[in-house]
């Protein structure tokens, strides 16, 4: 894209020479040199049978980007219908692009106040979706924008953020732009040696990759800079190289501008010839293309070229050419330069009142000019206030979607945390229960280990009893003595009595300590059980033996399995295959 004209004028009294800086920021998928006439009608060919909305995006962002700087109307209607297909289909990235084409195309036509609007809302809609490119894109057209309106500050603080984020991305092109752009920053400054610095950088990077705009845009920037310290030669060499590219370019409005820049550095160095040559070359490229205004210029040259040849009737043509375009087009700048030449030349050859006559043209533009230029400036503080309360609102937006996300972040940690709380507390409620459980199976574990040594106690003790019985009646009837036997018998009677007594209730709380709730189950389920049938079952819970039984209950085993075969019955146990021990063990 070129940059917003600048004048910097020399007195030369016939004419104003005029420079332009150009800042042509390209798009990710921008060619690097213009296309043919044969490539364009293909694309336009392929537009018309383009049905997919993808693909005719792609082909309408191609055609804007390619008349972008050489046609803004036309690149106008291809980037409007892309913006469109691309905000109906959520195509964000090139929703992006094109919201940047159309800021670039009005700052193009001058129309600054919809150029930001347009790259702010591109650089909110890259914002969101993190395209950083696009983004460092919409800013530095912003800056653009801010440089014009003379807020040098803010187009300083945008064209290095834009700087800084190419450099991050290692975007070649972006940063190809991004110093030019801030070249043209220092250059408006008066700041040239800073300008040529950065005017140098982008070139030396454009010629590293190729990038054919970046490299006619930094020659071009560089002989602005040689012209204004009268360095024509180096200007000039740097003109001629910036012509080749825009040759290629098929950027013809610049070949008129670099055409009249090279005529003029030629009639600084007086080689008329030279400067004649390419006064013809811009008038006939101007007129080619159309572009009145720098047709106007033109011929403003070709009046110096005959006021420094002495050639007075071509010089007063020349000019009176340039105002009649100015007339025609209102070009009040043109025609204000126009007067104030032949003013000059009417009152050094003593034609006083064709002097006054363009004496009072001169006041009455220049007078026009300064109403336009107070009506520019007041529209400019207008916008800029404009701007102001459109930024403080982004701020406001951006604060409140901060705060916003501040406060989800802030939320969804609290329920991280409750819930990781609340998962330490399960674990730990699990832990105590488990630890419970297997203290309960421990102690259970300790008391079947306790009540089995108990049992195992009550047999040797039910044992030895039942041997010291045993032994009392051997001796009872080995004795003669009638009231020695009798002593004898109630002896072993009361003994073995007192020991079945004494072992079964020793037994029963020992086992009732460990198996508190089997009699309550028990009876629960089986409550005609008698009190033996009970006990047997205790004893068949422990998983003891018949002939432990027997040992510890003082009965037959034979009595035992009789009881066993009972209490089957009882239980309602009529399947041979189904183990009494187990049945009761899972009562």
């Amino acid at each position: 894209m070129k940059s917003h004209s600048l004048s910097f004028t020399r007195d030369y009294n016939v004419t104003v020479k005029v420079f332009a800086l150009l800042l042509l920021i390209s798009a990710s998928w921008k060619p690097a040199i213009g296309m043919s006439d044969k490539e364009r009608n293909t694309l336009q060919e392929a537009l018309i049978h383009s049905y997919r909305p993808d693909e005719r995006v792609e082909i309408l962002m191609q055609l804007s980007d390619e008349f972008l700087a050489s046609a803004p109307e036309e690149a106008l209607a291809y980037t409007n219908e892309a913006l469109l297909l691309s905000s109906e289909n959520k195509f964000y990235e090139a929703e992006v692009k094109a919201l940047t084409n159309k800021a670039e195309i009005y700052q193009i036509k001058s129309d600054l106040s919809n150029s930001i609007e347009l790259a702010m809302q591109a650089k909110e809609l890259a914002q969101k979706h993190h395209f950083k490119a696009q983004y460092a894109r919409a800013i530095l057209i912003i800056s653009n924008c801010y440089r014009q309106l003379n807020e040098y500050k803010k187009s300083s603080e945008l064209g290095f953020e834009a700087l800084e984020i190419y450099e991050k991305l290692e975007d070649k092109k972006g940063i190809c732009d991004a110093l030019a752009a801030i070249g043209i920053f220092y250059h408006e400054q008066r700041q040239n040696e800073k300008a040529s610095d950065y005017f140098s950088q982008s070139l030396e990077l454009a010629l590293e990759i190729n990038y054919a705009r970046g490299i006619s845009r930094g020659y071009h920037n560089l002989a602005v800079i040689y012209a204004t310290y009268n360095d024509f030669e180096n200007s000039i060499g740097y003109t001629k190289k910036a012509v080749v590219i825009n040759m290629q370019s098929g950027l013809k409005q610049w070949l008129g501008i670099n055409y009249n820049n090279i005529a003029e550095d030629y009639l600084d160095l007086e080689q008329f010839d030279s400067a004649f040559h390419y006064i013809e070359k811009a008038i006939e490229v101007n007129r080619e293309i159309n572009n009145l205004f720098n047709l106007a210029n033109s011929y403003g040259t070709l009046a110096r070229f005959y006021r420094i040849t002495k050639d007075d009737a071509q010089f007063i043509e020349a000019t009176r050419t340039a105002m009649e375009i100015g007339y025609q087009n209102n070009f009040k700048d043109v025609i204000l330069n126009g007067s104030n030449n032949l003013q000059q030349y009417y009152f050094e050859s003593g034609q006083t009142d064709s002097a006054y006559k363009y004496k009072s043209l001169q006041y009455m533009y220049r007078d026009s000019l300064f109403a336009e230029n107070s009506l520019t400036r007041m529209s400019q503080l207008e916008l800029m206030h404009k701007l102001e309360r459109e930024e403080q609102a982004q701020k406001i937006r951006q604060q409140r979607k901060d705060f916003s996300l501040i406060l989800i972040i802030i939320l969804l940690l609290a329920v991280i945390v409750v819930a990781s709380l609340l998962v330490v507390r399960f674990r730990m409620k699990a832990r105590y229960a488990r630890l419970e459980e297997q203290k309960l199976k421990d102690e259970l574990e300790f008391k079947n280990k306790e009540l089995a040594a108990n049992v195992m106690s009550l047999l040797k003790k039910n044992e030895m009893l039942a041997d010291i019985t045993e032994r009392l009646s051997k001796l009872e009837k080995e004795t003669d003595n009638k009231e020695n036997r009798a002593l004898i018998h109630k002896i072993a009677f009361d003994i073995e009595n007192i020991t079945q007594e004494n072992i079964w209730e020793e037994f029963e709380l020992r086992f009732k300590n460990v198996y508190s709730e089997f009699y309550e189950k028990l009876l629960k389920r089986y409550p005609d059980l008698s009190p033996n049938e009970q006990r047997l079952c205790a004893f068949l819970r422990l998983n003891l033996t018949t002939k432990e039984i027997s040992n510890i209950s003082g009965q037959s085993q034979r009595a035992i399995e009789m009881a066993r075969f009972r209490l089957r019955k009882k239980l309602g146990i009529e399947s041979q295959d189904i183990n009494l021990v187990t049945f009761i063990s899972k009562i």
